[in-house]
């Protein structure tokens, strides 16, 4: 194949993929556009020196360091934006009564993930919203699967704690 039939392919294939990684590490759904713009612009130059079996590892890394470029540059001041557009993340429910409900479920949990560590909550993210596994976030952030475990471990434990604390007081005020 050509260069420009493997990129194809590979915006075909991934294209989805960077986008979710993207507005879930940057909350907005334009800034998340934009890192799946940069994210192929690099591929494109990039194409003749990739490994090709390990391309979705590649583009995963680019947008995770892209991303995480962008959020130093917020904190920074640098770049400033909307919170994520809860509503435009799409929900799978029968009714809407389960509709409300899964979306609430969706706020307060990404509200939870906000305390965690960015690299914490970009491996918790990758796990359970991206599909994986241990291994691939491993080579993906270039840490041992060792910090992959503990970190995912150690995330869901806080997030725990976070939750039972937030509905405690839910419950308190019922």
């Amino acid at each position: 194949m050509n260069k420009k039939t493997h990129y194809t392919e590979y915006m075909k294939r991934y294209a989805d993929r960077v986008f979710s990684q993207a507005v879930y590490m940057l909350k907005n759904r334009d800034d998340a556009e934009d890192a799946v713009q940069h994210v192929f612009i690099r591929l494109w130059r990039h194409m003749d020196a990739i490994d090709h079996e390990k391309v979705e590892v590649w583009l995963m890394r680019v947008t995770h360091n892209f991303c995480i470029d962008c959020l130093r540059k917020r904190k920074s001041g640098f770049d400033t934006h909307d919170a994520l557009e809860i509503d435009r993340i799409p929900v799978t429910a029968d009714s809407p009564e389960q509709t409300c409900h899964a979306t609430e479920t969706q706020r307060v949990l990404l509200e939870a993930m906000e305390s965690l560590p960015e690299r914490t909550k970009s491996m918790l993210l990758m796990h359970y919203y991206q599909g994986l596994k241990y291994e691939e976030i491993a080579g993906l952030l270039a840490v041992s699967l060792g910090t992959v475990k503990t970190a995912i471990h150690r995330g869901k434990r806080q997030l725990k704690t976070v939750l039972s604390t937030l509905y405690a007081e839910l419950s308190e005020v019922s």
